[in-house]
């Protein structure tokens, strides 16, 4: 393939004359955002009630007007740069056809992807940083970065979208073998008996002493839903049962949809109260099977109404809706690290602070290798979390890169994992499965038959079992823009903190003279009970104490019955006095508390 390095150059060129012109506009646009803020926010931001208060006759369509505002202005962006695209191309052709060379589409994205990141970086370590404003320039400049890569994108495809939509249509309605598909459903549903039986029941199933929250667009459900230690275990068998039938293939379809019903209550229900694991993609992979046909081979309802081995593109459109899920998964995480926090995240001293935090959470865990003492190599190592990312699911659509994905994400998370105790290793790396190519494993070791006939019919989007995963799809991309965190949709965990050198938390000291020498943290640390999912909490009350000097019994109250159901130990405890303290995240600096008072006295 032929690259014209002239085109290259200008593609450079121009991208980096309009990175600099928007950097240099910095102070005008902060302008326009500072007026945004004072007198336009509320609009896009306030309640329902808040807006009855403000314009009592008028209250609903104003609302209604700038929710649909609000949620319409994903479009924005890529209408306003192909418009703008068009008339540029009206008035010089010249200057944009070298965005139709779509046969050197990938150098031309990977050349301004590095190009605008190092243009990025040196006005990240050199520009004079004069400016403290609302909105830091820093952050500024991670947003100018990736707006200029998404404008290219968008441009890139529009200007090429007959080609671009071939491609997407040739990925999804490629025909395969069904036993990819077949052995992951016997895989994953074999998986899930695990979670039901003891996962979900030893780890989430205790309620006890714990009320309800809220999640986002799900407050009417939680109300409604039912929940008790009893009930919850009833599920979990159920869902066992259900899925023991789904891995022998034994009336597969009613089993899935009867599955589909119980995985959304065993798996949301533990985040009714307060704390939000993120686990949907157990929900998501369960209902994109249930829509599949996935028990056409290897089941016992294939061995009841056998049908002749054919190559469908309908066994390889459930499979990487899933993929693409994971791709979803890793997008936004690195999106919005960019986009809340900057550069800052990787490059300044919040990254260590990040891993410090994590051994601290984990009871004072650390591990042999002190990473943190290579601060630049943590850095570029943050640098390349953020792009490797962004580029996951891009490379799910070329078989040659889709490998960089799956080893690359796998690596990632076991790195994380030995570095900083965060490895997702039940609820995510698992489900890493989907990903294993069993149809070419099973060709190449001559395990199955060599004749098959090819079905060519076309994927539709009015049959139920295409339109459900396109609309879990598209429900969650949705849920990743705007950062919802909820169920069954949600965006995954983005870890977009700038994290302090400092943490704040509750201290527990029993009254009790014969229970004072117990040591709480080596009593966690037997039962598994992790802290770390709940700390952030104790977080808050130290915080709104110290600003607003209020103590939140309630969530106090709440916490401490969090620690007593994890370990037993402290369920026979008559009262604790529980106090707030600040400490240094160094483990060197530890021993120096900065902060500690006394809260209350709590008699569970």
């Amino acid at each position: 393939m032929r690259i014209s390095y002239n085109k290259i150059i200008r593609n450079v060129v121009f991208i980096a004359c309009l990175h600099v012109l928007i950097i240099l506009l910095h102070p005008f646009i902060h302008a326009i955002s500072e007026f945004y803020i004072e007198h336009l926010k509320f609009l896009f931001s306030d309640s329902l009630k808040q807006f009855k208060f403000y314009y009592p006759r008028y209250y609903l369509p104003i609302f209604i007007t700038t929710r649909a505002i609000k949620y319409s202005s994903i479009l924005l962006f890529p209408l306003l740069a192909y418009s703008a695209l068009k008339t540029i191309n009206r008035k010089s052709r010249n200057l944009t056809k070298h965005f139709r060379d779509i046969k050197n589409w990938k150098v031309y994205i990977a050349v301004i992807a590095i190009s605008t990141l190092a243009s990025s970086l040196i006005f990240y370590y050199y520009f004079p940083q004069k400016y403290t404003l609302d909105i830091e320039f820093n952050l500024f400049i991670s947003r100018v970065f990736i707006s200029l890569n998404v404008f290219y994108w968008i441009v890139l495809f529009l200007l090429n979208l007959e080609y671009c939509l071939g491609k997407i249509r040739d990925f999804f309605s490629k025909p395969v073998l069904p036993y990819s598909l077949a052995l992951t459903r016997i895989l994953f549903f074999g998986y899930s008996i695990f979670l039901y039986l003891i996962v979900y029941p030893l780890g989430k199933g205790d309620f006890t002493g714990l009320s309800k929250g809220t999640l986002p667009f799900l407050t009417w459900l939680i109300k409604l839903t039912p929940v008790s230690n009893e009930l919850y275990l009833a599920f979990c068998v159920a869902g066992a049962i259900a899925s023991l039938m789904i891995v022998v293939g034994y009336k597969t379809r009613l089993f899935l949809i009867i599955n589909s019903f119980i995985v959304f209550y065993v798996v949301a229900t533990p985040n009714f109260f307060g704390k939000l694991w993120h686990e949907q993609i157990v929900i998501w992979i369960a209902w994109i099977l249930a829509s599949s046909p996935c028990f056409d081979v290897f089941s016992i309802d294939s061995k009841i109404n056998p049908q002749h081995t054919k190559k469908k593109a309908a066994y390889g459109f459930h499979l990487k809706m899933i993929w693409l899920h994971f791709g979803l998964i890793y997008f936004f995480a690195g999106f919005h690290k960019l986009w809340v926090s900057g550069f800052d995240w990787a490059l300044s001293q919040s990254m260590i602070n990040q891993i410090h935090l994590e051994w601290f959470e984990n009871y004072n865990k650390i591990p042999p290798l002190r990473i943190d003492h290579y601060p630049s190599l943590l850095h570029v190592s943050g640098l390349i979390v953020i792009l490797f990312e962004l580029s996951f699911i891009f490379f799910l659509f070329n078989r040659k890169t889709r490998w960089l994905s799956v080893i690359g994400g796998l690596a990632m998370h076991n790195i994380i994992g030995l570095l900083m105790y965060i490895s997702f290793s039940f609820l995510l790396q698992a489900f890493y499965l989907v990903f294993i190519p069993w149809n070419s494993l099973l060709t190449k070791l001559d395990l199955i038959k060599n004749k098959w006939k090819i079905e060519n019919s076309s994927l539709s989007i009015k049959k139920l079992s295409i339109l459900i995963p396109v609309i879990i799809f598209l429900m969650n991309f949705c849920y990743g823009v705007f950062r919802i965190n909820s169920y069954p949709f949600s965006v995954y965990p983005t870890y977009t903190d700038i994290v302090p050198n400092s943490f704040q938390y509750l201290e527990f000291r029993f009254l009790d003279k014969k229970l004072q020498n117990i040591d709480l943290w080596e009593e966690a640390k037997k039962t598994n009970f992790r802290w770390e999912s709940f700390s952030r909490f104790e977080t808050v009350i130290v915080k709104d104490y110290r600003e607003k000097v209020i103590i939140d019994t309630l969530a106090i109250k709440q916490q401490w019955n969090r620690w007593a159901n994890g370990v037993p130990l402290l369920r026979n405890i008559d009262s604790v006095e529980v106090y707030g303290v600040e400490i240094l995240l160094a483990p060197e600096y530890q021993r120096d508390t900065l902060y500690k008072e006394y809260f209350t006295t709590i008699y569970p």
